[in-house]
C-alpha cells in the first residue's frame, strides 16, 4: 500500500513523513495520518478506529480512565512525541499521540 492515494483527499502534500520503530512508515497529508507497509506489520494498528493528536498525553489519559477507558499500550516515548493507545468498554479503540515541540514545528502544527 502506498499514501498516494490520500494525497489527493486532502488536496494537500505530506507535511510530515517518518518511519516508525515497527518499519511502518507514516505520513501526515491533511489531518490525517496515513500509515504504510506490508500486510503482517499493519495487522497489530487495524484495531484502533482513530488516532487522536492531544496537547497533553496524560491528562487524556486521565480522562480516558474516568470514562472507563483501559490502557492497552504506552505510554511510549517515539521520535515524534508519546503515545499510548486505550480500550473502552464500548468497543473503541483510540491511539492518543501528543507530538513532540520538534514534530509540531516541522509538520507545521504551530
Amino acid at each position: 500500500m502506498t499514501a498516494s492515494p490520500f494525497r489527493r483527499a486532502p488536496a494537500e502534500a505530506a507535511r510530515l513523513r517518518f518511519s516508525h520503530a515497527s518499519g511502518l512508515e507514516l505520513a501526515l497529508v491533511g489531518d490525517v495520518l496515513v500509515l504504510a507497509g506490508p500486510e503482517d506489520m499493519l495487522r497489530d494498528f487495524r484495531a484502533t478506529q482513530v488516532t487522536l493528536v492531544v496537547d497533553d498525553l496524560d491528562g487524556a489519559l486521565i480522562d480516558a480512565a474516568t470514562r472507563h477507558g483501559t490502557l492497552r499500550r504506552g505510554p511510549q516515548q517515539r521520535a515524534t512525541g508519546r503515545n499510548a493507545t486505550v480500550g473502552y468498554p464500548s468497543g473503541a479503540v483510540v491511539e492518543y499521540v501528543e507530538w513532540s515541540p520538534a514534530t509540531r514545528t516541522e509538520a507545521d502544527l504551530g
